[in-house]
This record gives structure tokens, sequence and C-alpha cells, in this order.
């Protein structure tokens, strides 16, 4: 079967498999570390998409429109620069997922009295709606990706995941120390 085919018809399994093949042929890559941050990675992309699909798109909004009104029915007005902030993209991403959201009626932006360049933005009593009835069927997906998941094993992920929130950025360029066991 030629490179190409193979290409069309692999499947995620195989993928993974032939990634820790390569990586644990590669001298020098700690596969532990790469499996932890693939999975991670991997994760990610499949919950955002299984949200958008079930529970984003039949609502009429999309998995990055919700993270804005999110952190707008969770913090309340916001800068455009913030929101960028909060969901870790460019406030010219922001803008563009704010003009959907206007167009629909569910934020409004404002400039600011004390300095019009900055633009707050709210949610209208449409976008509170939206939110909150977006996050209710998003939460009990979470409940049903996580069921039959011992509670225990759960709870220490949300641990590595708080870790990994609140560390600062590795330096680029530089090859990190290990990390000491206690």
């Amino acid at each position: 079967m030629a490179d190409e085919e193979r290409a069309a018809i692999i499947g995620a399994a195989e993928f993974e498999k032939l990634a820790l093949e390569h990586v644990t042929d590669t001298p020098g890559a700690d596969v532990d570390i790469f499996r932890a941050m693939m999975g991670l990675t991997r994760v990610s992309a499949r919950l955002a998409a299984d949200f958008e699909a079930a529970v984003h798109r039949p609502a009429g909004i999309t998995w990055p429109g919700f993270r804005i009104l999110f952190c707008l029915w969770t913090a309340g007005p916001l800068q455009t620069r913030e929101l960028a902030r909060l969901v870790f993209t460019t406030p010219p991403t922001v803008s563009s997922v704010l003009n959907t959201l206007e167009r629909k009626g569910y934020v409004s932006r404002h400039r600011l009295e004390h300095d019009q360049r900055l633009v707050e933005v709210r949610l209208t009593p449409a976008g509170l709606d939206v939110a909150a009835k977006a996050f209710r069927v998003q939460h009990d997906r979470e409940r049903a990706w996580l069921a039959g998941i011992d509670p225990v094993l759960v709870e220490h992920f949300v641990e590595v995941l708080e870790l990994l929130a609140v560390r600062p950025r590795p330096a680029a360029g530089r090859k990190p120390r290990k990390a000491q066991t206690h």
C-alpha cells in the first residue's frame, strides 16, 4: 500500500501506536512526557469537537462562541483583551467571534467613557439564556464522558490540570530540568 493511501485510512489508535514507536526510537525523548502531552492534546481536541457537534452547533453557536459567552456569563462584562486572555487567543480572533455573537443578539459592545479606544462586552438577555442553557447541556455531556471513572482518578486528573494551568510557560529554547521527586 502506498504511503498516501495508508495516510488516508490510518485510525487514531494506529496513529498513537506509530507515534509512540517513533518517539521511543528518538534519542533523548521522554516517552511518558510525550504520552501525557499527546494524550492531553488529543483528548482536549476530541472533547471540543464533541461539545461543538453535540451541544453548541444545535444551539446555534460554536465552541469559540460558547467559550466567550461562558466567560461573560461567569465574570460579567469584560474588555475584548480580557476575553482574549481568558480563552487563550488573540483580540482579533475574539473580535471575529464577537461579530457573530453580536449579529445573533447575544452580546453588545460598548466603548468605555474614560477611554474610547477600549470596548467592554456584555451579555444580552438572549445571550444570558443561551449561555446558561448551553452550559447545562454541556455539563450533562461532561458527566457522560466521566461516567464510570473512579472519582479518585478524576480528582487526581483535576489536580494535575490545575498544576499545569498555573505553571509559567517554559522559556523558549531551553531544555527544562528533570522534576525532582520527594
